[in-house]
């Protein structure tokens, strides 16, 4: 294809990738945003494989925006090149092209959004450094870790890759990838402990280290800029708060099996939605902080056992203008909540993780 050798191919890219970071709620703090296009010029000179990726996201990315999705088109796309980047990894050595070829790959945010899976598959890798990824500025593998935590959750499945989340030192300026997809680090990893723990890893923390974690936590203190407007700052510590209270509540409901009724539950649930509800609304109707994770956990308690409180989440969860670019197709997992409240949640009855993970079971999901 002639666009890929194009002296104006990466003008374009850059271009779109600009949009992209338009419509995020947060915006890139101090240099960030000439740091993630030199990352970007330094990928799409890797190989020209580097630059079908590069493509083909742009592609996907520039139709969710206008409205002309096609999602049959991507779907053969993407499945091409996985058979293009599985022939260059089973012929080559893991030379360092390889492996920035398979980490573009992981961290397409293409491949991930047309990709799920509903059966259980249990740990067989070696860990992977979760918070030395972190810790990385070009950040390659951060979006198909936070794909894997989250449709850990959702799909109530184990995660296709063991994490190491031995701490580093974490940095006081948001990560890009934080404030993009709403989710600061130190949750990430704590979700990953959670699932792991939920699912019986044996290298996995104990519950309770775990809570105390979350319990005794301190927000960062956030490094930023005048890009960040003092409504940013509030939504930012929102955010944080969002998170410890979810963890708290998806800790004791899947790793302790605790019924939804039970106190500590409760207060926490009771919470969440307070706090996502001091988030401003901004002034671009697609730019919002993607809290997929907080209203799946929310919907499952007693505390929200009121049709109004089922209507508010569903709403949320059915705004498509509001979710757009969130990472998951959070729509679709509305009748798995729905089975969930007229089934075993009917009448306000409490319910236990094993009640979400039933429905989800039942109700077919189509990403």
């Amino acid at each position: 294809m002639a666009i890929l050798s194009s002296p104006q191919f990466e003008d374009y890219i850059l271009l779109n990738f600009g949009r992209m970071l338009d419509l995020s709620y947060f915006k890139p703090v101090k240099d960030q945003k000439q740091a993630m296009f030199k990352m970007t010029i330094a990928r799409l000179r890797t190989s020209p494989i580097t630059r079908w990726f590069a493509l083909l996201d742009t592609k996907l990315c520039a139709s969710v925006i206008e409205g002309t999705l096609q999602p049959q088109l991507y779907i053969d796309w993407i499945r091409d090149l996985e058979i293009i980047v599985k022939d260059k990894l089973v012929q080559d050595s893991p030379s360092k092209e390889t492996r920035i070829l398979l980490a573009n790959w992981l961290s397409s945010p293409a491949q991930s959004q047309f990709k799920s899976s509903g059966t259980q598959r249990p740990y067989s890798c070696r860990p992977h450094t979760l918070t030395r990824t972190m810790a990385r500025k070009c950040g390659l593998d951060l979006y198909p870790t936070t794909m894997d935590c989250t449709c850990a959750v959702a799909f109530g499945v184990p995660q296709q890759v063991e994490y190491d989340v031995s701490c580093t030192p974490l940095s006081s300026t948001p990560h890009p990838h934080e404030w993009i997809h709403g989710t600061p680090t130190e949750f990430l990893v704590l979700l990953a402990e959670i699932n792991a723990s939920r699912d019986g890893c044996p290298r996995a923390r104990g519950w309770k280290d775990i809570e105390h974690e979350l319990v005794t936590w301190m927000g960062r203190p956030t490094q930023h800029d005048e890009t960040w407007e003092s409504w940013m700052v509030v939504a930012w510590l929102a955010v944080q708060e969002s998170w410890r209270l979810t963890l708290l509540a998806y800790l004791y409901l899947a790793v302790c099996g605790a019924s939804s009724d039970e106190p500590r539950v409760q207060m926490c649930v009771s919470q969440i939605l307070q706090v996502i509800g001091t988030v401003k609304k901004h002034e671009s109707p697609h730019a919002s902080i993607p809290f997929f994770i907080q209203y799946l956990i929310a919907s499952k308690v007693g505390i929200c056992a009121s049709r109004e409180k089922h209507r508010w989440i569903r709403n949320k969860m059915l705004n498509k203008t509001e979710t757009k670019f969130w990472k998951v197709q959070v729509e679709e997992f509305v009748p798995v909540l729905e089975h969930l409240w007229h089934g075993a949640g009917s009448g306000g009855r409490p319910v236990r993780w094993c009640d979400y993970v039933y429905s989800r079971e039942v109700i077919p999901i189509v990403l």
